[in-house]
C-alpha cells in the first residue's frame, strides 16, 4: 500500500510559514498550517514520528492523519487555510419571538377553569389548541420560561387596564412588524430616548490592585442631566446614539431629519418604530 507524504513546493511553503506566523488567524487554521510543515520537515510517512509531532504540536495523532488527508485531496494552499462557513442555524428555529410572546402572555394569564396553575403540559397543549403551533414540547416550554420569566425581578411594563382584544391586536400589530424579513427600501428603524443623570465623585477613588477591586465612595456630585437619542436598524445590525442636553420637540425633530436626509436618502419608505412619549 502506497504510504503519503507531504511534500510542499516553495511558494506552499512560503505562504504557509507566512500564515502561521503573522496576522491574526483562528488557532485551529495556524495548526493546521503548523502540522503541514512539520510534516513537509519530517519527510513524513504514515505511523513515522508521528507521536513525537503530535506531543510537540500538543495536537493528537489523528488530527494530524485529518490535517495531512485533507491538505492530499484539496491540493491547494489557499483553500486548506479557507475556514469553512458554517450556515446558521443548521435546523430553523421552532419557538420565533412571536411564538415565544404568545406562550410568554400565556404563561401570565389567568389558567383555565378548575386549575389553581398553569402547568407545562398544559401550556404546551393549549399552545397546540390555540393553533400557535403544530406540535408542542412540554419540555422546550420549561426551557422557555426558565430563561424569559424570572420571578424574583420586578421592572416596568405597560399593563393594560384589562386583557382585551384591542391590546392583543395591537401587540400582534407590533410583532408583525418586527418579523418582516430586510428590505433595504423600507427599512424597520427603531427609535428611543432615555434621560441620563450626570454623577462626579465627590472623593477621588482607589485605583485597582492586584487582588482588590477599584474602590469609589458612595458619595457623589450631580451634574445636571442629559438626553439620550438611540436609533437601531436590528435587521442590518447599525446602531447610532447621541446625547442632546435636552429632550424637546425639536431635538426630536432634527434627529428625525438627520436620520432621513442622512442616514437613510435613498429609502422609499421608513418604518419607524418608537413609543408614545409627547414630544412624539
Amino acid at each position: 500500500m502506497r504510504r503519503k507524504r507531504i511534500e510542499l513546493k516553495k511558494e506552499d511553503r512560503a505562504e504557509l510559514e507566512r500564515f502561521s506566523t503573522t496576522g491574526v488567524h483562528s488557532v485551529r487554521l495556524v495548526t493546521r498550517a503548523k502540522i503541514i510543515l512539520a510534516l513537509d520537515e519530517a519527510g513524513s510517512r504514515l505511523g513515522e514520528k508521528q507521536e513525537v509531532l503530535a506531543k510537540r504540536l500538543g495536537v493528537s495523532r489523528q488530527t494530524i492523519i485529518t490535517a495531512r488527508d485533507t491538505f492530499l485531496s484539496l491540493k491547494s494552499v489557499p483553500l486548506f487555510l479557507q475556514r469553512k462557513k458554517r450556515q446558521t442555524p443548521p435546523v430553523p428555529a421552532k419557538i420565533t419571538g412571536e411564538l415565544e410572546a404568545r406562550i410568554i402572555a400565556l404563561a401570565c394569564s389567568k389558567a383555565p377553569e378548575g386549575y389553581a396553575n398553569w402547568s407545562l403540559r398544559l401550556l404546551a397543549e393549549k399552545c397546540v389548541e390555540l393553533q400557535y403551533s403544530d406540535s408542542m414540547s412540554h419540555k422546550s416550554v420549561s426551557r422557555l420560561l426558565k430563561t424569559q420569566l424570572k420571578p424574583h425581578l420586578k421592572t416596568s411594563w405597560c399593563i393594560p387596564p384589562k386583557q382585551n382584544s384591542a391590546f392583543v391586536a395591537a401587540m400582534e400589530d407590533v410583532l408583525s412588524v418586527y418579523a418582516r424579513p430586510y428590505d433595504k427600501n423600507r427599512p424597520v428603524i427603531c427609535m428611543d430616548e432615555k434621560a441620563y443623570q450626570l454623577l462626579k465623585d465627590a472623593c477621588q477613588p482607589i485605583p485597582m490592585k492586584q487582588g482588590k477591586p477599584k474602590r469609589e465612595d458612595y458619595e457623589y456630585l450631580r451634574n445636571g442631566t442629559c438626553s439620550i437619542f438611540i436609533f437601531t436598524e436590528p435587521l442590518k445590525g447599525w446602531r447610532y446614539t447621541e446625547a442632546f442636553a435636552r429632550r424637546t420637540k425639536i431635538d426630536w425633530a432634527r434627529c428625525i431629519k438627520w436620520l432621513l436626509d442622512k442616514q437613510y436618502p435613498d429609502a422609499e419608505k421608513i418604518v419607524l418604530v418608537m413609543d408614545n412619549l409627547r414630544n412624539h
